[in-house]
C-alpha cells in the first residue's frame, strides 16, 4: 500500500483555521462542550458543499478544513493529555 504524504498547505490551512476559530471562540469550559455540536454542523456543511459544488471544489476543501479544525480542537481542548510516545517510522 502506498501512503501519500500530507501536503504542507493542508497543514497550513488547518492551522490557520484553528487560529481563526480560537480567536473567534476562545478555549474554555463552556466552549469545549460546544465542540461536538460544531463538528456535526461542519460535517453537514461539508456534505452540502460536496453535493452542490463537487468533491474536488474549493468549497468542499474549505468545509473539510473546518471539520479538521474542530476535530483538532477537540483533541487539544477536551482535557485529555497525550503521553509522549517513542518516535516510530512514518506510517507506523
Amino acid at each position: 500500500m502506498i501512503v501519500r504524504d500530507i501536503h504542507p498547505l493542508t497543514f497550513k490551512d488547518v492551522r490557520n483555521e484553528v487560529w481563526r476559530a480560537r480567536a473567534k471562540f476562545p478555549e474554555g469550559k463552556r466552549q469545549t462542550r460546544l465542540l461536538m455540536d460544531a463538528l456535526v454542523e461542519e460535517v453537514g456543511e461539508l456534505a452540502k458543499a460536496r453535493l452542490e459544488h463537487g468533491p474536488k471544489s474549493e468549497q468542499a476543501y474549505t468545509e473539510a478544513s473546518h471539520v479538521a479544525c474542530v476535530a483538532f480542537r477537540m483533541m487539544e481542548e477536551m482535557g485529555y493529555t497525550p503521553k509522549v510516545r517513542p518516535k516510530k517510522g512514518r506510517g507506523k
